[in-house]
């Protein structure tokens, strides 16, 4: 309560990390209910400069002179105590708030708040519900984490209802208001922080059991047994799930058709122009929910059909001569597979897959896992480039060269190199033909990916 009193009164917000895609979606929602915005960051870019032009003030670095008068500061979950502005700031008696509680807070203000969950697909489930809700003139207000055309970025400010996507990430999804809450899937990461899968999991339970209504698939409902109000099920192979996809049929694009049964009664026909099956799922989850809110069958059709995606998922970037370069955030083993098995229902020619792991804790806790899935037989080559770090340090676990070592045992023709050393390999491919190279990873690997067809 004493929270929610100091965001209420703040009239000037500093955001610390403001370049991020969640914290510069938080400062352009601010900006938009007429408080003022400053933020910093380590490095320039066109995220700063379009809030810049949004009417923020703009800091390059973390300075102590980028605190004064700010009334309240929001900060990343990556930002150190020891950090200046965050010194600074607890000098002069500014309240300072982890960017989780201030979304949090945000979302408590919304008569209906709809927060979508799960180790991975949770951007682009939301995105597809975002743009269903939109298109039935409900005027939800957005937070995504990632950028979509039809928002041209990541929000949108609206009224009565708040969408949002719900990171598992340090429990800060417990903190949102959800009177609807989608959990699309379970497994293990992020266990730097939880350490055991238990403990993860117990963490999502928390999650379904405060919200009224929660979407699962029958698996996950079967086995937790949650205790909200009312759950609704999902599945694409389970007849007794309260939403069944069946027969679906892949089109030359990748999309599916697919018929959608409601209590075991057909309820309507979909077709999705995004690649691969599990969106099919995710898809599932926004139908169920549409339904809720009685959005028309035609209307849920049609936004679905004309969903493009989101930026960084399956993204086709351009070519280099004859290279059609793929970019796509896959960082845990489930979405790699999930990638590679939808841009194989479209592409049959060599595939060069570059891979960056995102942090090493990651790396070492699902070593097994990343094993498996880079030495399927549907890569060609396998190029491993050094570890995004983020918030880690080398000794926190398990490094790409340390990988590709492991890997090697496994699978021909894979490479460990650095990022300029893989541009120039991948040069030497490119007056080749019928070649793909699917870029993987959530770290500062799209920057390369867009370097390589500059």
């Amino acid at each position: 309560m004493i929270m929610d009193f100091l965001i209420k009164k703040a009239k000037y917000i500093h955001f610390v990390g403001i370049g991020g895609i969640s914290m510069s979606g938080l400062a352009t929602l601010t900006l938009k209910k007429k408080i003022k915005v400053s933020g910093s960051d380590i490095k320039d870019s066109d995220v700063l400069h379009k809030l810049k032009n949004l009417g923020a003030t703009i800091f390059i670095g973390h300075k102590a002179s980028n605190i004064s008068y700010q009334d309240l500061v929001v900060f990343t979950g990556a930002i150190k105590k020891d950090n200046a502005e965050m010194v600074e700031a607890k000098k002069l008696g500014i309240p300072c708030i982890e960017r989780s509680e201030y979304l949090g807070y945000l979302s408590s203000k919304f008569q209906v708040a709809i927060a979508v969950a799960g180790t991975h697909g949770k951007t682009t489930t939301t995105a597809m519900l975002s743009k269903c809700f939109l298109d039935a003139k409900l005027s939800p207000e957005i937070h995504l984490g990632g950028c979509v055309d039809f928002l041209k970025g990541s929000v949108k400010s609206g009224k009565n209802i708040f969408i949002t996507e719900a990171c598992e990430y340090r429990e800060s999804f417990l903190k949102l208001k959800r009177n609807y809450a989608v959990i699309l899937n379970m497994e293990a990461d992020h266990l730097d922080y939880y350490k055991t899968f238990k403990s993860m999991q117990s963490s999502f339970v928390k999650f379904a059991n405060r919200s009224n209504t929660l979407i699962t698939s029958c698996e996950i409902a079967n086995k937790y047994k949650f205790k909200c109000s009312r759950v609704l099920t999902i599945s694409l192979n389970d007849s007794t799930a309260t939403y069944c996809a069946k027969n679906l049929i892949l089109s030359k694009n990748g999309g599916y058709s697919f018929e959608v049964y409601k209590n075991g009664i057909f309820f309507y026909n979909f077709t999705l122009k995004i690649l691969g099956k599990f969106n099919v799922y995710n898809a599932l989850s926004v139908i169920a929910i549409c339904d809720e809110f009685n959005i028309n069958k035609v209307n849920i059709y049609q936004s679905l059909l004309t969903f493009k995606g989101v930026k960084r998922r399956l993204e086709y970037i351009g070519e280099l001569n004859n290279l059609k370069v793929i970019h796509d955030y896959a960082h845990h083993p489930t979405e790699i597979e999930n990638v590679l098995n939808g841009f194989r229902d479209v592409f049959s020619g060599e595939l060069i897959v570059v891979f960056q792991p995102h942090t090493y804790s990651r790396t070492k806790d699902l070593l097994n896992e990343f094993v498996k899935v880079l030495s399927s037989n549907t890569i060609d080559k396998l190029i491993l480039v050094p570890t995004y770090p983020a918030r880690e340090k080398k000794e926190d676990g398990v490094s790409a060269s340390e990988l590709a070592q492991v890997l090697k045992k496994k699978r021909q023709h894979i490479y460990y190199m650095s990022l300029k050393k893989a541009k120039k390999f991948l040069c030497d491919y490119s007056n080749a033909s019928n070649i793909a190279v699917l870029v993987l990873g959530a770290g500062d690997i799209e920057t390369f990916a867009r370097d390589l067809i500059k």
